[in-house]
């Protein structure tokens, strides 16, 4: 079965399929991005999707494509200060980061003669579902937070 992904149209039923419809909503996103205030972000669609390997369902939240786009938008301003204040020693869940920079680094340390006597290894199941958004919030450092809050 293939995805449609990011084809996928949100409550509005609308997709960005040609040119003309593009230009559209370069122009909008430019009137959001001067006036940022004005911004209400549209219900989400929600669908009902297999689980992998199992005969489970997961719902699915699509927001509108132009919700999307502002989500790009604020991803272009946030992540590089997320980076540039985050762990260097992180790397789960991260940009151009891998397991297997992590088992780079972790041999890097390990072959030192004063080396840590110990690993911990931990499956934090489900952690991104119980990541504080209130906290997130706060402690972002980028104006408009009523737009990252819908």
């Amino acid at each position: 079965m293939t995805s449609s992904g990011s084809k996928t149209p949100g409550i509005d039923n609308i997709t960005w399929t040609n040119p003309e419809q593009r230009m559209k909503a370069i122009e909008l996103l430019g009137k959001f991005t001067k006036n940022p205030n004005t911004y209400k972000s549209s219900p989400l669609k929600r669908i009902m999707i297999h689980k992998t390997n199992s005969t489970e369902f997961r719902p699915l939240e699509i927001p509108t494509m132009f919700d999307r786009a502002v989500q790009a938008v604020y991803l272009l301003a946030v992540d590089p200060v997320v980076e540039t204040n985050s762990d260097k020693n992180s790397f789960g869940l991260r940009k151009f980061r891998s397991q297997h920079d992590a088992i780079a680094y972790l041999r890097s340390i390990l072959d030192k003669k004063v080396s840590p006597n110990y690993i911990l290894e931990a499956d934090l199941f489900k952690c991104l579902d119980k990541i504080s958004h209130k906290f997130l919030l706060q402690n972002t450092p980028i104006c408009h937070k009523h737009v990252l809050n819908q």
